[in-house]
């Protein structure tokens, strides 16, 4: 599929992408405006849920997240620097390869899965994982101008796909610097599954997290789970606006209306004064309106 323009950029359809892990997917690769020209390597988000992003037409609900021309507007004012975003496709094993797998491990994980309340077939989240940074992030940094900075490789989802987002920058604290996760699905277990994603933390300077949630529909029942994140952050050290935002988004629903009206918001926070890893000026810890 040839690339074409988008949000001042380009979308490049990489089509079907094999891999020894997973089934195969589609993979789309937003290039921002200006990248054919500009000789510094950019930053990189991979972004879940792929079919979403980009085109309204090919999107679950008929709306897409609007992140490139989100991602383009920042460029233009000058919050964040050049950034590569690609989108990954999900298949319909998507909750398995999207649930965090190491917490199912535990005693109470593995009771969990063995009652009616967690029967989403296999749990390939780890060999997910594996896909993203062992065969796609090679085949991406290979064929564009990729930084090599983990603090400039970014990880972002929502709803299931904000687990998988956080749970990837957990498992692999060397390859990706920062998560941003909308409406984590914090409901899919209890407290002890927010705890056990917690014990991965690795020390506060090496990953960047932003999280938040609406507060109607599904997402007024994660208020708990975002507290119980917030209260581990804290503990471990993490230091709000440097380490970690923490958003909630005041009558925002789960879906991609909402996500679209507030990305932005994460690609400021974690790539934002276009230097990934500084304090940010434009981008709050606790922002208590809808965005």
């Amino acid at each position: 599929m040839a690339p074409r323009r988008l949000a001042g950029g380009w979308l490049d359809s990489l089509g079907i992408i094999a891999s020894a892990h997973v089934a195969p997917r589609r993979v789309d690769v937003w290039l921002p405006p200006g990248y054919i020209y500009r000789g510094t390597p950019s930053a990189v988000i991979y972004a879940h849920d792929g079919q979403n992003l980009f085109d309204a037409h090919e999107a679950y609900s008929g709306v897409d997240w609007g992140i490139a021309p989100a991602a383009a507007l920042l460029m233009r004012d000058g919050i964040i620097g050049s950034v590569i975003i690609v989108g990954i496709w999900n298949t319909p094993a998507r909750i398995g390869e999207y649930l965090p797998r190491r917490p199912l491990l535990s005693a109470t994980g593995a009771a969990l899965r063995a009652s009616a309340m967690l029967d989403v077939g296999p749990i390939r989240s780890d060999a997910y994982l594996r896909f993203i940074t062992g065969e796609l992030k090679p085949l991406i940094d290979a064929r564009y101008r990729t930084s090599a900075d983990p603090a400039a490789t970014m990880l972002l989802g929502s709803s299931m796909g904000g687990l998988i987002a956080l749970y990837g920058a957990l498992e692999y604290p060397g390859t990706f610097g920062a998560a941003a996760c909308l409406s984590p699905h914090w409901s899919v277990a209890d407290a002890w599954f927010v705890d056990a994603l917690a014990e991965q933390l690795p020390d506060p300077g090496r990953l960047r997290i932003y999280h938040d949630r609406g507060t109607a529909g599904i997402d007024a029942g994660y208020a708990a789970g975002q507290q119980r994140f917030d209260a581990a952050l804290l503990r471990r050290g993490y230091q709000p606006g440097r380490d970690v935002w923490s958003l909630v988004a005041d009558g925002a629903g789960h879906h991609e209306a909402a996500w679209r009206e507030r990305v932005a918001v994460p690609l400021r926070a974690l790539l934002g004064d276009a230097h990934p890893g500084r304090p940010v000026r434009h981008a709050p810890h606790q922002i208590a309106t809808r965005q």
